[in-house]
């Protein structure tokens, strides 16, 4: 689990180590840096010990491997109507994982998606919010974000399966009576920092949100 602070945003990465998130407000003067490492399991030796394994394995891996480079990929969410719930984000580096969240948000949500690379929830603020994932692999990665307005984890729908709360994807990418595709939607991350705006739809007038799933 990440940590919490004044912008009211957690990160929820996976399990495995990966990249860390910085996220608030546009622009973006309060950062939140999540650690996706997953926790030491094995017996704890002495730093003098610890430290000559570090040294010893790191003059090899140079010795056989050129550094690979990482970049940031900066995500501002635009056009939030509302105060009211939180804003779910995901950032995929698959089209099966992509294509997945897509199809299962309305009833797992992005947080409880096991296919994400990154999964955040930052408490929504009218206006724009801004996001950075820090240290991504060269590669190409898709962004999902939902406004889940009535705070239940889910993108709500209606019976004929349209979005009742609003969403968007990375390069403002649209389908064709459908979602788009993670060709579309994808950015490319390279050594440098890469930015791309998601600007939010809503395609029902607002109403009250209701009450909290307990």
């Amino acid at each position: 689990m990440g940590a919490a602070g004044e912008t009211g945003a957690t990160a929820m990465p996976n399990a495995g180590g990966g990249p860390g998130t910085r996220l608030g407000t546009e622009p973006i003067s309060c950062y939140i840096k999540a650690s996706l490492r997953t926790g030491d399991t094995q017996p704890h030796e002495s730093p003098v010990t610890t430290i000559g394994k570090i040294a010893s394995a790191f003059a090899f891996a140079s010795l056989m491997i050129l550094p690979v480079q990482a970049g940031d990929l900066k995500v501002t969410v635009e056009g939030v109507r509302s105060d009211d719930g939180a804003l779910m984000i995901g950032f995929y580096d698959s089209a099966a994982n992509f294509e997945d969240a897509i199809d299962t948000s309305a009833h797992v949500g992005l947080l409880n998606d096991k296919g994400r690379l990154v999964g955040v929830t930052m408490r929504a603020k009218t206006g724009p919010q801004g996001i950075a994932v820090m240290d991504l692999p060269p590669g190409r990665y898709g962004v999902i974000v939902f406004h889940d307005e009535n705070d239940n984890g889910l993108l709500d729908v209606s019976f004929l399966g349209i979005p009742s709360e609003g969403y968007g994807f990375s390069n403002n990418a649209i389908g064709f009576l459908s979602a788009p595709s993670f060709d579309k939607a994808s950015v490319a991350v390279g050594s440098g920092d890469v930015t791309t705006r998601i600007s939010l739809t809503y395609q029902v007038a607002a109403t009250r949100p209701s009450p909290r799933r307990k």
